[in-house]
């Protein structure tokens, strides 16, 4: 029997609270540095926005803890903070419709050996609507009934009328409420997490990610994930033993997958039932040109919609919304040829007047509060050579154990036998981190998957210069100041035990010369897609491990 999650850290004060006659007190922060937070073993360093809403959990003299809505945790001075007693107004946000939490739920597990994102709050005091998505007037009788069953069956306001590949992708976004992930010259993405502790029913299961990516304007697929291995609550005790260099038992291992097992089959009788309901009994197919990407799929069709539904065992229930053309030829994958691919790229090779050279058009993939950097950033380059891709289906391929990180290497392998099949080869480099040599890729139009350490006086480092780029004028003495900067830099102890859990993948898409710094970009949403680090921090952080996709 599947075990009850833990209410959430923030969920037990608020009841606390109220069951002892405390006054609520919330907090912002009103500093522009980025603020450390901690969760268990997981620790992160980022911005605040200043209209973020914190709860107060204690107060020392003038010191003030505080944690945000996933449970993440910090402590500051009082003078950086505005403390009020009064609970504040909700602020409207774009997201999701949310349906409270009835039961509960933890935050998501953060894999020990990969560094999790900034969390970024989920909540939304709006009420489901499925009725949102007003019926075409020129539906005939029959449509306009099935239109509805399946709106109130899916539990999002999804189709409008009878083909939602030829409408507005921003509206279709707008109505569903998810928010923007990304947007290039031709494409663009809309994803909504669920998470912490707030629920979204989706066919009567609890849904995670739900994003919707379009190409020109108009949808072209959209994919929503059910219970995952990434999400998994019951495996965070892992991760944590791991972090702790204490290696789980077989026993404690199989407990949280069987139980992981349990959960899927449960979403998938759940979903097939509802689907098969109202659409009649599913065809079974295979799907994936490889065979660490080929799963069983059950299909739905309806009005050029093909609904495939997968749960694949030991990793996640998921369902994709993609024309019925594109399913009946899965293995016609119609991406740019060599030539074509090369000519594209080299388009996309940005030169500024301050001597950036910088990549543009690369989507981004906001990976969640879970260590899903390297599934994540290689969704991220495959999509930018024009390979369809999914952080899900993508951690798959690295065979990641539930409760650990991603196998790099296997990821890797994984990829490139999966880019094959697209006319594509991963290639890994191991030539020095340096503007030289980085550059010889970035003109190409290529950026580099780069492994390295996150470390917080780093990080804070990264998200100065970011900032202050935005207002030089002077770039001698912008140069001159990064320069003696980097002279109190120390040499990473590569034997330390606190790296554990800090390995990190990102990015690298562009470079300067003049100031000798390099561009990175982070699956952790548009606000990281370009930061910049100069070459000797990079060199401080890095694993040595550079990977790029050639055509």
């Amino acid at each position: 029997m599947r075990s009850l999650r833990p209410l959430p850290f923030a969920v037990l004060l608020f009841v606390l609270g109220n069951g002892f006659g405390w006054a609520q007190q919330t907090a912002t922060v009103i500093s522009n540095d980025p603020v450390s937070f901690v969760k268990g073993t997981s620790r992160i360093t980022r911005p605040v926005r200043p209209d973020e809403i914190f709860s107060v959990t204690a107060v020392t003299g003038d010191e003030v803890t505080f944690i945000d809505q996933e449970g993440f945790q910090a402590t500051l001075n009082r003078n950086l903070l505005k403390i009020t007693d009064a609970t504040p107004t909700p602020i409207a946000t774009n997201f999701a419709p949310v349906v409270p939490v009835t039961n509960s739920v933890t935050a998501t597990n953060l894999p020990a050996v990969t560094n999790a994102p900034p969390v970024l709050s989920t909540s939304s005091p709006v009420t489901p609507d499925h009725s949102a998505a007003a019926a075409s007037p020129n539906l005939s009788p029959e449509d306009a009934t099935m239109l509805k069953s399946l709106n109130d069956a899916l539990q999002i306001p999804l189709f409008a009328d009878t083909n939602l590949w030829d409408d507005d992708a921003v509206t279709v976004a707008s109505r569903l409420q998810w928010p923007k992930e990304s947007s290039t010259a031709t494409d663009a993405s809309y994803r909504r997490y669920a998470l912490g502790k707030t629920e979204v029913s989706v066919l009567n299961a609890r849904a995670y990610s739900m994003a919707l990516y379009s190409r020109m304007g108009h949808p072209t697929s959209v994919s929503i994930v059910f219970v995952n291995k990434g999400d998994f609550a019951e495996a965070e005790p892992l991760a944590k033993k791991r972090s702790q260099n204490i290696i789980p038992t077989g026993d404690e291992i199989d407990k949280v997958v069987k139980d992981l097992n349990l959960a899927v089959k449960s979403d998938a009788d759940t979903i097939n039932a509802q689907l098969t309901a109202l659409l009649g009994a599913p065809e079974i197919h295979q799907f994936g040109p490889t065979a660490n990407s080929r799963e069983e799929v059950h299909r739905w069709d309806w009005k050029g919609h093909a609904i495939l539904f997968s749960s694949p065992r030991n990793e996640y229930a998921a369902l994709k919304i993609v024309p019925s053309a594109v399913a009946d030829h899965p293995d016609d994958v119609g991406n740019m040829d060599r030539e074509t691919l090369k000519e594209e790229l080299a388009k996309r090779v940005l030169k500024r007047d301050n001597g950036d050279v910088v990549l543009q058009g690369i989507p981004m993939v906001n990976q969640g509060p879970k260590g899903y950097c390297v599934p994540a950033t290689w969704e991220r380059y495959l999509r930018y050579v024009d390979v369809p891709a999914d952080m899900y289906v993508l951690a798959m391929f690295g065979n990641t154990e539930i409760g650990a990180g991603t196998n790099v290497a296997v990821l890797r392998e994984g990829v490139s036998d999966y880019v094959e099949s697209y006319g594509r080869r991963v290639e890994s480099t191991d030539v020095s981190l340096d503007v030289v040599h980085v550059s010889k890729f970035i003109d190409q139009g290529l950026p580099l998957m780069w492994g390295c350490f996150v470390l917080d006086d780093v990080e804070k480092k990264i998200d100065l210069h970011t900032t202050q780029r935005k207002t030089v004028t002077d770039w001698d003495g912008y140069k001159a100041s990064l320069k003696e900067a980097d002279k109190a830099l120390v040499p990473l102890n590569r034997g330390d035990p606190d790296l554990i859990g800090r390995g990190h993948m990102r990015m690298i898409i562009g470079y300067n010369a003049q100031t000798d710094e390099l561009a990175i970009s982070d699956s952790w949403g548009e606000r990281f897609a370009e930061r910049w680090i100069t070459v000797k921090e990079a060199q401080t952080i890095s694993q040595n491990d550079l990977d790029y996709i050639q055509w």
